[in-house]
């Protein structure tokens, strides 16, 4: 099995004039992207970086981003991805863990990265794209490593098993951790995406993924494996999505989190289903809306299951049952438990749990982190923590998050099935549903509500909507009204920065 250094000069070797990867600023072929590499490779030699190094990235979407990280695949250095959007703290929490050597950044997060600097533990050598003069005096320049004129010769050896990169999760059970994940780990997520897709090498992926989160990386790879090329956008934007595949000429949509929704609350157009888009793939496509997405737009939809700890993707729907996240992969065996050790009937819901039958498929575990590697890695199998239903046939269905439950009256209710309920209503675009403490003990149920444009639409109509169609204990108590959501990466809904607080927020208990 080659490594992903390997794939990409073998595409380089037999299409070298192919492009590779395209954006508003231009475009660079196989060979031309594999140059460009070379010489930053050198550069990084340069500098000092060495086989091990962990080298901390906080760049945006553009070529030099894609050619740094391949460099450091070249060098053997690991490649540790920094969110843009963190601010100081989370910035200092990473250095203190992770502890890198270099961290190259752009120059508008300056501020950012020396406020970390001063309080953290660690002051990795900084490394800026496009520095004022007086960053100059306090760190290198990113264009001076990617072009310092020569290409590098290889001294060190590519291992399937190397530390790849640390990808540090969002923390939504305390601290973020680093998942440490590897050439073999990384490449097994890409052939499966490129599976999933039926990517060849005639086809173009849209690129709206920020390059600090997984599902960037994943297409990049699948598409290097294919040969095909990718399209390259800064940021996701549901307003001129199918206009940017329209201009790149892109056959292949990636979606994550709330995107298919987004995509959907968009004013209907004529042309909509007027793209070159053939197949849409991904994860967390929702079953009421995978029939439209299909028929608006014209796409065929592929759903796929996977998770940081375990695999990019574990589970493909191919051609199965809309709403299913698909079957295992042939490399992983997958049931689920309704308590731990004890498997559920076909049909009952329960924890979704992974096996591989094979050493070294999953992430190696968490950096500097065994507690935490063992609770997820245990006896060989990945305790997933998302709730899930055997139906017929090997399929699997996805059912939301054991973490995202809360315990209401005596009963567990799941977060993401009141949302999907309320969603369901034509004056939602989206909701997303915390738990807040209850004066009777467990918890209350708070509904955060983003209206359609130009709903008035009230708590009262909102409840009575949930009333008819969830058990009395579904129903939420508490209903706040917000303009937008804070999201990730994956525009996924960050739950840990919805308020809990209820005070001036509509009471159902109150009203009455």
């Amino acid at each position: 099995m080659d490594t992903l250094i390997d794939a990409l000069r073998e595409q380089a070797q037999r299409h070298p004039q192919r492009c590779f990867v395209r954006s508003a600023d231009g475009e660079l072929s196989y060979q031309e992207f594999v140059s460009a590499v070379s010489r930053c490779a050198t550069g990084l030699d340069l500098i000092g970086v060495r086989e091990g190094d962990r080298v901390a990235v906080m760049l945006r979407n553009h070529f030099e981003h894609l050619v740094l990280v391949y460099a450091l695949k070249r060098v053997n250095a690991v490649h540790v991805p920094v969110s843009i959007h963190l601010k100081s703290a989370g910035v200092e929490l990473l250095l203190d863990d992770v502890r890198p050597h270099l961290l190259f950044a752009e120059a508008e997060f300056a501020d950012v990265v020396r406020a970390a600097s001063q309080r953290s533990r660690v002051r990795p050598r900084q490394v800026w794209r496009r520095p004022s003069e007086e960053l100059l005096r306090e760190g290198d320049d990113l264009g001076a490593v990617l072009d310092c004129g020569r290409p590098t010769v290889d001294t060190v050896w590519y291992d399937l098993d190397r530390l790849d990169q640390v990808s540090y999760t969002s923390g939504t059970t305390g601290a973020p951790k680093g998942a440490k994940l590897t050439d073999r780990y990384l490449q097994l997520g890409a052939r499966s995406a490129r599976d999933l897709a039926s990517i060849g090498p005639a086809d173009n992926l849209l690129l709206w993924e920020p390059l600090y989160h997984g599902g960037g990386w994943t297409a990049i790879y699948a598409a290097i494996l294919a040969g095909a090329s990718v399209s390259m956008v800064e940021k996701f934007s549901a307003s001129r999505c199918w206009d940017q595949t329209r201009e790149f000429g892109c056959t292949r949509l990636h979606y994550l989190g709330a995107v298919v929704n987004l995509l959907l609350k968009q004013q209907p157009r004529d042309d909509d289903a007027d793209n070159p888009v053939e197949i849409a793939w991904g994860a967390a496509c929702p079953q009421d809306s995978w029939v439209r997405f299909e028929e608006r737009f014209g796409v065929e939809v592929r759903e796929g299951y996977g998770l940081t700890e375990g695999a990019d993707f574990a589970l493909l729907n191919i051609d199965g049952p809309v709403g299913s996240m698909g079957r295992p992969i042939p490399e992983f065996e997958a049931w689920v438990e309704s308590q731990p050790g004890v498997r559920a009937p076909q049909g009952s819901p329960g924890e979704l749990v992974l096996r591989p039958h094979a050493e070294k498929l999953t992430m190696a575990g968490f950096f500097r982190n065994g507690e935490a590697s063992e609770r997820v890695l245990s006896g060989g199998l990945v305790r997933t923590g998302d709730l899930a239903v055997e139906l017929e046939d090997g399929y699997f269905g996805f059912q939301g998050r054991v973490t995202d439950s809360l315990r209401r009256r005596g009963e567990n209710v799941s977060a993401w099935e009141v949302e999907r309920v309320a969603e369901q209503n034509p004056e939602i675009t989206e909701a997303a549903v915390i738990g807040v403490p209850s004066e009777m003990g467990e918890e209350d149920i708070k509904i955060f509500i983003r209206r359609e444009p130009g709903s008035d639409i009230g708590p009262e109509a909102v409840l009575e909507w949930c009333r008819e169609r969830l058990a009395y204990y579904q129903v939420p108590r508490y209903v706040e009204f917000v303009e937008d959501f804070p999201r990730g990466a994956t525009q996924r809904v960050r739950k840990s920065a919805l308020s809990r607080d209820v005070e001036g927020v509509y009471d159902a208990e109150g009203a009455q």
